[in-house]
């Protein structure tokens, strides 16, 4: 037998099911009906009753009433405010309309509301299943933002500027991004005719790297780009030699890395590059290597090739995607980078550099405003797969590294195969 006790002076009813071990509380909490309570000379007003009566008159539409009180700080209690839709828009009969609507309130309530507003249909708030929301309602009112009729000429033009206003917002700022691009590449080529003889003419690759460092820090200074480096404590010193394995976003990933990464590094390119003689020319000033990805021979060959120069000291840099899109995410990482540091035994670096997808998208040349984070993540040894094969470490090492990677990156994974492994 169920025995259900309710308190009435409390928000809480307690009810006892079966035995007596077991205690179902339920707490209730008024939303409406108190709050549309009327205060009116110390008067408690319930306006349903009286909607409805406006609601019967001849000229107003049913169910197009509400009735609230607005807060008075002259009177210090409500005013008593009555809003109807009505279609009428002779100006004399709309005065009547008010009138009758005030000796309605006086034959229900003992005396006439503060304010009537006559609005065009559709004005008064109502919720889903067709009831009156008053404080929605009431909150439009004291905003300010319940309008009168207008005349149709009057709505016109008001929609007619509204119009031209959003298109004006859009030229204007079409116009800014159009700018701010021819800036963006009259100063790119400024700096380029700049720094290019010395570029050329300078000996070693250091000091090539540290003219393009300056370069690039004048162009984002200057455009009012700004970069921010995170996590440079986990950098291996200088001199160390090292894999830096990085996701590859937009073609402006290169420069801000070369502006911005404390190291001198040697940066691996895609071998179809090569074809392009005048830029092969020029990023091999700098020490860019090649390697071929669609030819398993010649990809091997490049591979062992890196893995004996890594002993010079210089650390290598991978975009193993090898390519980038216009779709934010991270795709699945060639083995290339991490076979050499397990050949090697080298640490890998994971970088992730974010907001220069945003600022040069693939297949586009319409540079835009943005601000670029560099994140590096703490060095992963090369050894996290001992006892295993060589190719077995590259995948373990690959895999560890590109979920790092990932994770400083915060882009989705476009790589199906990880992603159902981390959701499993």
């Amino acid at each position: 037998m169920a025995t259900i006790v309710i308190l009435s002076k409390l928000p809480s009813y307690f009810m006892v099911i079966g035995s007596k071990q077991v205690i179902l509380v339920i707490e209730l909490y008024v939303t409406g009906r108190q709050k549309d309570l009327i205060i009116l000379a110390g008067r408690n007003i319930h306006p349903a009753e009286l909607e409805t009566a406006i609601g019967n008159m001849e000229g107003i539409r049913k169910g197009g009433v509400v009735v609230f009180g607005s807060r008075s700080l002259e009177r210090g209690t409500e005013r008593l405010v009555v809003m109807a839709e009505t279609r009428q828009k002779d100006n004399t009969r709309r005065a009547e309309l008010s009138a009758e609507i005030n000796r309605l309130a006086v034959d229900l309530l003992g005396q006439p509301v503060d304010e009537v507003l006559l609005v065009m249909p559709n004005r008064v708030l109502k919720t889903s299943s067709g009831k009156v929301r008053r404080s929605a309602c009431k909150a439009l009112y004291e905003g300010g933002l319940i309008r009168m009729p207008e005349r149709r000429w009057l709505q016109w033009l008001r929609i007619g500027r509204e119009e031209l206003a959003g298109r004006a917002g859009r030229f204007r700022q079409r116009f800014l991004d159009s700018a701010f691009a021819v800036y963006g590449w009259s100063l790119y080529g400024l700096l380029l005719c700049l720094a290019l003889p010395p570029f050329l003419l300078l000996p070693s690759v250091k000091l090539r790297w540290r003219v393009i460092r300056q370069a690039v820090r004048l162009l984002g200074k200057l455009t009012g780009t700004s970069v921010r480096l995170e996590g440079a404590e986990h950098l291996p010193p200088h001199g160390q030699a090292c894999i830096f394995v990085c996701n590859h976003s937009s073609y402006l990933d290169g420069y801000a890395l070369v502006g911005f990464l404390p190291h001198c590094v040697r940066f691996i390119a895609k071998g179809e590059l090569e074809e392009k003689k005048l830029i092969a020319f020029l990023l091999r000033k700098i020490g860019v290597e090649f390697v071929a990805r669609f030819d398993p021979d010649q990809g091997h060959a490049d591979i062992t090739r890196l893995a004996h120069q890594v002993g010079n000291r210089t650390p290598l840099f991978f975009f193993p995607e090898g390519t980038f899109t216009r779709v934010p995410g991270l795709r699945s990482f060639h083995l290339g980078a991490f076979t050499t540091a397990c050949q090697q035994q080298l640490p890998v670096v994971p970088v992730a550099i974010r907001g220069t997808r945003t600022m040069l998208r693939a297949n586009s040349w319409f540079p835009r405003r943005g601000h670029i984070i560099i994140s590096i993540g703490e060095p992963i040894p090369s050894h996290v797969g001992d006892g295993k094969s060589l190719w077995q470490q590259a995948l373990i090492l690959r895999d560890c590294t590109r979920a790092e990677v990932l994770r400083l990156s915060g882009e989705a994974d476009l790589n199906t195969e990880t992603a159902i492994k981390r959701t499993e």
